[in-house]
Parts: structure tokens; C-alpha cells; sequence
């Protein structure tokens, strides 16, 4: 139930940002802290049993967890049993995926479909696979097992490594819908009654021209009511980082990919953002703050909108010190702002491409 797990209706864990919380029999409660490799697979738990501020490797090291390339663990070292440990949250293993070893499956369980770790194939064909045609559908994740982990479904960009300006543009919500069944968030994967959504060639997907420029890369992603496309940049984001460390980072997102990008840049604060270009973001109920690792942000809006309208809405720094805020009311509406005021939008993305 949203991360807290019960049996028996009692609960058994939660987790938190580094971690997990082990409910005790007698309700009390036992912080356990993971350490995991670039990869997010799970290789150390630990927590202090004692509550004396060290932790003592013979007694609260609660489990250490090795694993071959496709995930296979290894045997016959490292292997702590520690009845401190919460057997249910430590199947959470091999990419932060539940481990299943009843009934002897030794599968683990991804959003989509299962995977053997054993042969280091999926079980299950890829929801996208007549998109991908060149790659078997059974494959994981990509056998890229160095830089790159499964994302099941979602399609980050693949950086090149001379690139200096990151520029992602999220479109808004096309008829309220983009079936995010598939999981995809790239638009070029996004389907909607089996047809490609395609990219707005007259709005937003006009930031595409940038790719011309020498040293800059551009995605459009297809905006999402679940976490798909925030998840699906960070980790693009990310992947760019690790490559120019202080690389250029531009987002600019319209009505619900604003949205998204709102909440991603928050739910990221160790992303640095350049330039944050929000357009008539879709939910005005939003506490719309703009964290300090967002170091410009413009915010255009319909000033038409009304009460009952959509846009109309301001955003503020939660920082001003460290980040400025530009509102903008503009005098459109919300379907065609993205379209109508497109090389106001471009001329400032321009300005900050180096």
C-alpha cells in the first residue's frame, strides 16, 4: 500500500529515501540503511541495533548481496544472516526488484514482466518489441549491464559523449490521455489506440531544430499522470551528468509536462537545471515552489484563464537567492500557448545554449 507493506494485516516495513524501516513485534521501530552501486542494485544493509551511533560489522551489517553482471548472486562468501534483517524488504535486491524464490521460481518481478537472473533473459516478450525490432524481445536492458540498467518500458535518450547542451521538452497531455500502459515517455514511443502520438511539429517539437547545433542534443517526451516520465528524465539527466559532469541542462515543459517537470526538478534536487521554461502548467492547485538547483526559471501562463479555466497560475523560488523566477501572463488559451508564442520560447533557449 504506496511502499508500506503488511501481512496479515500488520505492518512490516516501509521504505525511506536510503532505505527501509523494520516494524519490531514490539512496535517498535529499526532503521535499516542501503548502500547501492550506480546500477541500484542493493549490495549492503546495515543499521545500528544497538542505538549507540557506530555500527559493529560482526552484529548490524544486516546483509551484503554480490552479484554477477545479469544479476545472478554470488555464493559462498559474504552471506550474513542477521535476525535484525526484514526478510520480506531484503528480496528487494538485484535493480531495488522484488526477488522471488517461493515455489523455487528464483525470478525477479519487474513492473512489466519477470525476469531470470540465471540466464539473463526476460521471461516475457517486451511490450515494445515491434518498435524494437533489431533486439530480441527477451532481451535485458539492452546487455548493456555496465552503464545502463533495465527501465522496463521507459526509453531515456542515449547521450552522446561530445554533447554540451541537454535540451528536453515534455508535451502536454494529448485528449487527456497517452495510455501510459506501454510505459514508454519518449514521444516516439508513446501509442495511443495503437497509433504513434507523434511529435507537435508546431509547437513544441520545433525545439527538435536545435539539434543542429553543434554540441547540443534534444528529446520530446509525452507527458504522464504516473511517475513514467519524470523517472524517465532524471535518468537522462543523469546519464549526461555522468558523462559532462557540468553540462547544460534545459527543460522546458507545456500544461501537464510542465507538471511533470515541476515535480521531477523536486524530486531531484542533486540535478542542477540551467534553465526550467514552464508553460501554463495543468494543475494551478500545485504549490508550485522551484527548489535552488534550478538556477533560471520562466513561467508563461494564459492570462485569460479564469476560475474554472486551466493556466493563470505563478510559480516562486524557494530560493530567490539562488534562483530567479520570470511570470509571464500571456494572452492566449491554454490549448494553443504552447504554439502561439513557440520562438519566444525558442529565442530564450538560444540565448542559453553555449
Amino acid at each position: 500500500m504506496n511502499g508500506f507493506q503488511y501481512e496479515n494485516n500488520v505492518l512490516q516495513f516501509f521504505p525511506h529515501a536510503v532505505g527501509y524501516v523494520k516494524r519490531n513485534t514490539n512496535n517498535t521501530y529499526l532503521y535499516v540503511y542501503q548502500y547501492k552501486d550506480h546500477l541500484g542494485n542493493i549490495r549492503l544493509s546495515y543499521a545500528d541495533v544497538n542505538g549507540n551511533g557506530t555500527i559493529q560489522p560482526a552484529s548490524e551489517i544486516l546483509e551484503e548481496n554480490n552479484y554477477y553482471p545479469f544479476g545472478l548472486k554470488h555464493k559462498g562468501y559474504n552471506e550474513v544472516v542477521n535476525s535484525n534483517r526484514s526478510e520480506a524488504a531484503e528480496k528487494y535486491k538485484f535493480q531495488e526488484q522484488e526477488r522471488n524464490e517461493e515455489l523455487g521460481l528464483d525470478w525477479d518481478s519487474f513492473k512489466w514482466r519477470n525476469y531470470d537472473y540465471a540466464i539473463g533473459r526476460f521471461m516475457n516478450i517486451d511490450p515494445l518489441t515491434e518498435k524494437y525490432n533489431y533486439w530480441t524481445p527477451y532481451a535485458f536492458s539492452g546487455n548493456r549491464l555496465i552503464d545502463a540498467r533495465e527501465l522496463e518500458g521507459l526509453e531515456p535518450m542515449s547521450i552522446h559523449k561530445h554533447t554540451r547542451n541537454l535540451v528536453i521538452a515534455v508535451q502536454g497531455n494529448p485528449n487527456g490521455d497517452t495510455n501510459p500502459k506501454y510505459g514508454a515517455t519518449q514521444v516516439q514511443n508513446a501509442v495511443k489506440n495503437n497509433k504513434n502520438l507523434g511529435i507537435d511539429k508546431d509547437g513544441l517539437g520545433k525545439i527538435m531544430n536545435f539539434d543542429k547545433f553543434k554540441g547540443t542534443q534534444v528529446g520530446v517526451y509525452a507527458s504522464s499522470q504516473s511517475e513514467n516520465t519524470k523517472k524517465d528524465i532524471a535518468k537522462s539527466i543523469r546519464d549526461f551528468k555522468n558523462i559532462n559532469e557540468h553540462g547544460n541542462v534545459i527543460l522546458i515543459g507545456h500544461s501537464l509536462g510542465a507538471d511533470n517537470l515541476v515535480e521531477m526538478v523536486n524530486e531531484n534536487k542533486d540535478l542542477k537545471v540551467n534553465l526550467l521554461i514552464t508553460i501554463d502548467i495543468l494543475d494551478e492547485w500545485d504549490d508550485d515552489n522551484i527548489p535552488p538547483n534550478v538556477k533560471t526559471a520562466h513561467n508563461f501562463y494564459n492570462a485569460n484563464a479564469g476560475l474554472l479555466t486551466l493556466g493563470g497560475e505563478d510559480i516562486e523560488a524557494e530560493n530567490p537567492n539562488v534562483t530567479t523566477v520570470t511570470n509571464t501572463g500571456l494572452n492566449t488559451n491554454h490549448t494553443d500557448i504552447d504554439n502561439d508564442f513557440i520562438d519566444v520560447y525558442m529565442d530564450i533557449i538560444e540565448r542559453n545554449i553555449y
